[in-house]
């Protein structure tokens, strides 16, 4: 039986850093493959912190909303034992923005959508609400030094309110090489989300036109 432990830290010292105060807030999920559960004290485990920051952006650049929050680790612990252990190769990240069914921010087909912020765009996609803006660094300098930084927009196609947020990391076989990282599919597991109903953040209303600028910094400690 192997076992596979994520600790979500909603305020660890890297995110106090940046924002300044903040609470240390810790849950540990210890889980098997079967389900089972290992007390908290079994291991001292790590430390994932992500630190989300979505400005909506008028016509002329005019910061019209933003929100500050953090998010939480989902399906990326079981993501990262599989990278570390060389059973899958890295892939390109992806950020989405949804909304409920009537209120999502972007459209395809005339139908409400998310909006989807890509490194690239699936092969041979012509979606619209897919935004190829999404950069991905590790700054060595600078106020965000050590972090990993996800960048990038999405203008919103539709009025909208956007209710859950989250980042997935494409899974490559093993023998493709980081320097050609495959596509996120559209059948993609998150690897974090927020959610506005479960109080993470405040619902950001949008309307046809603005800008969505996000900014997501993840430490793993």
């Amino acid at each position: 039986m192997s076992w596979h432990m994520v600790r979500v830290l909603l305020g660890g010292v890297g995110v106090l850093a940046v924002m300044g105060v903040g609470a240390l807030v810790g849950a540990t999920l210890l889980k098997s493959d079967n389900g089972s559960t290992l007390p908290a004290s079994a291991s001292e485990g790590i430390h994932v912190s992500a630190l989300w920051n979505i400005d909506v952006l008028a016509d002329d650049g005019t910061v019209v909303d933003s929100r500050e929050f953090h998010n939480a680790l989902t399906d990326g612990g079981r993501t990262l034992t599989y990278i570390l252990a060389r059973i899958v190769s890295v892939g390109e990240w992806q950020v989405e923005l949804h909304g409920v069914t009537s209120e999502q921010p972007c459209e395809n087909g005339g139908l409400p959508v998310a909006c989807v912020i890509t490194e690239n765009a699936l092969t041979g996609s012509t979606f619209p609400h897919y935004f190829q803006t999404l950069t991905v660094d590790r700054p060595v300098t600078g106020d965000n030094a050590g972090y990993l930084v996800l960048s990038g927009t999405a203008d919103a196609q539709r009025a909208g309110s956007i209710t859950r947020v989250t980042t997935d990391l494409a899974s490559c076989d093993s023998s493709v090489a980081p320097d050609n990282p495959c596509p996120v599919s559209l059948a993609g597991n998150p690897f974090s989300e927020a959610y506005s109903s479960s109080g993470d953040f405040t619902a950001i209303d949008v309307l046809a036109g603005q800008r969505i600028a996000v900014q997501i910094l993840m430490s793993f400690q």
